[in-house]
Order: structure tokens, then C-alpha cells, then sequence
């Protein structure tokens, strides 16, 4: 009876062994199969997370979309109306700057890039007499009455807006009631010290470098009329800081009106004995265009005296560099050639 048994459990348990091997066979399948499918899903993951940082750094950001050139400037627009852009300093320190000269406006517009707030805000409707000018958070009033003598007062914050409004109107016209909200008492002090604030301050290197960086771009037309008030700018600043660090400089004495030959050497050219820079005031470049002997040669051309620059630097002398008649950049007093006095 026994031995008639033995082949049946054999093959029992054959079949256990069997069925066993085909489950782990099984398990081994399905484990590799999720092993794939992980392999897998995190290849898919990496792919997203690649494409989705490409996206991000291909999409727009509050940033300039174009890089600034080798010497930090950025110009947008140039016309003889206009001229705007962006200038970025060694630091990385950034101004945006717009002039508009046109028959109804001249406005003049510069910006710190990292706080958003205007450095110099300039409004004149060119058929007054009027022209409102913040620097920073101080607003002025100046006006020019029928002797050409600028009276100027101040202009309080929360009288700012209808200022603003009354010279964007079609007929501008300061009325008794405007007028009263002005202050005249502190205005002498408060200019003197907020110009002279502006011209030490980091914005306005921006501005004299931007100044200069424009003559080398080959699209901007010098004779343009912002352009010229941009340039103007600068070299009121760059005036304005030399003589608020005591105006002794080696760059005032720099030796280069020597006479030879019926002929005079200035800023590396040389001049017609009649147009040579002469020494005043402690400048030796008297009547040249520029800070001294430092010749700013695209703003006339040349580094001989000019009748325009010499009368300027007399006026600032006599009214004073914190005066708006030596800061009269701040109105489009450029339009007059090189060879015109400077209306002081």
C-alpha cells in the first residue's frame, strides 16, 4: 500500500516546487517591472525640472532685457526731440535718463534704477515763464520775469500735485491762490544745499559718465537738442562738484594755453592765437568748455575758447554755482551756438 503512494506525493510535491519556482519567477518580473517604472518616473521628473528652469530663465524679468554695452550705457531712443536710455556704473549702480525738447515741452527726466525715485524732474511748457524742478524730494518753482531775473520758491509736498496739474494745462497761468501755497523765506539755503547735495552725489557721476560714454556711440547725432541739454547736464555737474570740493584741482592747471608760433596748445590741440583759452580766476583754460582744463571738446566742438562757455563760467562766478542762472540746464538755454553769450 505505501509504496503504491510514493509516486503520487513525488509528483505532489514536484508540482509545489514548480508552482513556487513560476511565483518567485513572477515577483522577480513585477519587482524589476517597478524597479523600470521609478527608473523611469525620475528620469521624467529631471526632464520637467529641466525644462522648467529653461523656461524660467528664458522668460522676461524686471531687469533691462538688454545687456548694458562695455561702457554701461543703453540708448532707446534718439531723435531731435528726444533722447532717453539707461547708463550702469562700474558698481552696477544704474540711472535712466529721457530729455524731451519740443515746440509745447521741454522736460528733463533722470532716475535712479535701484530706489525708483527721480533724481532731477524737470517741467517747462515752453509758452511761460514757468518751470517746476524737483531734485530729489525738494520741488522749486522758478519763474523769469520781464527783466530775464529768475525769483524761485519752494514748492510744499502736499501742494506738488496741483502744481503739476496747472502746468500740464493747456494755458498755464500761476494764480494768487497757487501762489501762496509757495515758501520764498528758506529758499536760498534749501537750493544752495540741495544742489550742492546733487552734484556729490553718486547719481550725478552717472550722469557725467553717461555724458560722456554718449559721444562714443556711432547712432547719436550730437546736434540733437536733448542730446546737447544731456551733455549740458553733465558738464553743469561736473562744474558743480569740482568747485563744491574746493575747486583747487591740478586739472585747472594744467599747462596747455603756451603761445607758439602765433598759436596756442589746448586739451592736445591747438588753437588761433585768437581763440585761445586764457588764465582768470585761478583756470588757466578760461573759455574752454569744460571744468577747468578738463575739455569737454563735443559740447563745441573743439578745445578753444568759446564765447558761450566763457560767459557761462563768468555768470556762475558773479550769481554763484548754487543759482539757477548758473544751473540753467534746467530750461533749454542750449539752442544759442557756442559763439552766443550765455544768458545769465
Amino acid at each position: 500500500m505505501e509504496s503504491k503512494k510514493t509516486p503520487f506525493l513525488l509528483q505532489e510535491d514536484t508540482d509545489e516546487i514548480k508552482e513556487k519556482r513560476e511565483k518567485r519567477e513572477e515577483n522577480a518580473c513585477r519587482k524589476t517591472l517597478i524597479l523600470f517604472l521609478i527608473v523611469l518616473l525620475a528620469v521624467v521628473v529631471c526632464a520637467i525640472i529641466a525644462i522648467s528652469v529653461a523656461v524660467a530663465l528664458s522668460l522676461p524679468s524686471d531687469q533691462p532685457t538688454t545687456e548694458p554695452t562695455s561702457d554701461g550705457l543703453m540708448v532707446t531712443t534718439t531723435t531731435q526731440e528726444e533722447l532717453s536710455g539707461e547708463y550702469y556704473g562700474s558698481n552696477g549702480a544704474g540711472i535712466r535718463f529721457q530729455v524731451v525738447i519740443n515746440s509745447t515741452y521741454y522736460t528733463l527726466i533722470v532716475t535712479s534704477i535701484s530706489t525708483g525715485m527721480d533724481v532731477i524732474n524737470v517741467m517747462h511748457p515752453q509758452s511761460t515763464n514757468m518751470t517746476m524742478t524737483s531734485i530729489n524730494s525738494t520741488t522749486f518753482m522758478i519763474m523769469m520775469n520781464s527783466t530775464s531775473q529768475m525769483n524761485d520758491y519752494i514748492v510744499p509736498p502736499t501742494a506738488t500735485g496741483v502744481m503739476e496739474t496747472m502746468m500740464r494745462s493747456d494755458d498755464p497761468q500761476m494764480t494768487d491762490d497757487l501762489l501762496q501755497e509757495l515758501d520764498s523765506i528758506n529758499v536760498n539755503i534749501t537750493r544752495q544745499l540741495t544742489l550742492q547735495l546733487l552734484a556729490l552725489s553718486e547719481e550725478a557721476t552717472l550722469i557725467i559718465e553717461a555724458a560722456k560714454a554718449l559721444v562714443e556711440m556711432n547712432n547719436v547725432n550730437s546736434s540733437y537738442p536733448p542730446v546737447r541739454q544731456f551733455y549740458l547736464l553733465g558738464l553743469q555737474l561736473e562744474k558743480m562738484r569740482g568747485h563744491s570740493l574746493g575747486g583747487a584741482s591740478t586739472v585747472r592747471k594744467r599747462s596747455t594755453t603756451t603761445k607758439q608760433y602765433g598759436r596756442c596748445a589746448a586739451g592736445g590741440g591747438y588753437c588761433t592765437a585768437s581763440r585761445c583759452p586764457y588764465s582768470r580766476d585761478g583756470n588757466d583754460c578760461f573759455g574752454m568748455c569744460g571744468r577747468g582744463c578738463s575739455c569737454w571738446f563735443f559740447v563745441c566742438g573743439d578745445c578753444c575758447y568759446h564765447h558761450y562757455c566763457e560767459t557761462h563760467d563768468i555768470c556762475c562766478a558773479r550769481k554763484g554755482f548754487y543759482t539757477w542762472a548758473c544751473f540753467r540746464v534746467l530750461r533749454d538755454y542750449f539752442r544759442s551756438s557756442c559763439s552766443s553769450a550765455y544768458e545769465c
